[in-house]
């Protein structure tokens, strides 16, 4: 049994028909909704590369993915999906641990491995609904960020959800970060930017309609996108 899309706020939204370009604006996360609808694909969220591997690294990298699964979950409950809901359950973040190819990887060298795997995707491996669309993928990959966009996390991002408020000695949240790299975006200086954590699903969001030119913040200047 195939189970129907539906969000907190469709009652005014057809069952089961995908939703236009207007009425997924007017959903919270509808443009998320929209993309499943019209591809099939029943799975969203982005790949999140390792690429450090130092002897202390797996329970701070554990503690980074915990804390990135906790905005996540946040984000969701805030636009009124519980763990219990289709779009919560349908939320798949896949973690790639590699040391022999991603241990200190660059930047460059992970846009690579992704466009690799989104270019060898297939039913076999992602499930229905990724062939949607043109041959090369352009038409999934726009409507579907998690072959468009992933995640890479370092060093850097590591220590940045260990970061506290100097005066509270509380957690710093907004200070958590990831870096999210372009598969196509062949400038090397705006194939990244930076990621705060707590707008990890705005992005997704956000990129299921919007080209990276207008999302990307430039890293030089110390931007972040923060949805």
């Amino acid at each position: 049994m195939t189970e129907t899309l539906t969000t907190p706020h469709d009652e005014d939204t057809e069952s089961g028909s995908p939703f236009t370009y207007a009425q997924a604006a007017n959903q919270p996360l509808g443009h998320i909704f929209r993309g499943i609808q019209l591809t099939g694909r029943h799975k969203w969220g982005f790949l999140v590369y390792r690429t450090t591997y130092s002897q202390s690294s797996q329970a701070r990298f554990d503690a980074y993915i915990a804390a990135l699964r906790s905005h996540i979950t946040f984000a969701l409950e805030v636009h009124g999906y519980d763990t219990d809901s289709v779009l919560s359950r349908s939320f798949d973040l896949t973690v790639v641990e590699d040391p022999a190819t991603l241990d200190g990887a660059s930047k460059t060298t992970v846009q690579r491995i992704f466009r690799e795997w989104v270019t060898s995707r297939s039913i076999e491996r992602d499930g229905l609904g990724v062939e949607f669309g043109d041959a090369e993928g352009k038409d999934l990959k726009a409507l579907v960020p998690r072959y468009r966009m992933c995640l890479y996390v370092d060093e850097e991002c590591l220590r940045s959800v260990e970061v506290v408020h100097p005066r509270t000695g509380r957690n710093r949240k907004t200070s958590h970060r990831a870096v999210v790299i372009h598969v196509d975006e062949q400038r090397e200086e705006r194939c990244w930017m930076w990621l705060c954590l707590v707008t990890t699903v705005g992005l997704y969001q956000e990129a299921c309609w919007r080209k990276w030119d207008l999302m990307w913040r430039d890293p030089i200047r110390g931007e972040v996108f923060n949805y």
